[in-house]
């Protein structure tokens, strides 16, 4: 409903993979249908699953700090990272 209603702004969902029983696909399709465009997930392992199953939509948001060694994973696979500090801008 806060999707529908939110006229031109961008509304985003933060969903778990394999979370509490739901499969992300379905989640996905329930969310599209309101309108979101932009997910945020926790961890690199599962923006990757959904970047397989949906391609380049939705736009996805990992909220997981950022671990050196796993640049080359963000670069290959062209995702996007919250930087929730100083350091995470630094890597």
């Amino acid at each position: 409903n806060i999707i529908i209603n939110a006229g031109t702004a961008n509304a985003g969902a933060v969903i778990k993979v394999r979370g509490y029983g739901q499969d992300a696909r379905h989640v996905w399709v329930i969310l599209g249908i309101a309108g979101c465009k932009t997910v945020f997930v926790a961890t690199i392992n599962e923006d990757i699953t959904l970047r397989s199953v949906f391609g380049d939509e939705p736009e996805i948001f990992i909220l997981g700090c950022i671990i050196d060694g796993n640049e080359k994973y963000l670069s290959h696979y062209g995702l996007s990272p919250v930087l929730n500090s100083l350091s995470d801008a630094k890597t």
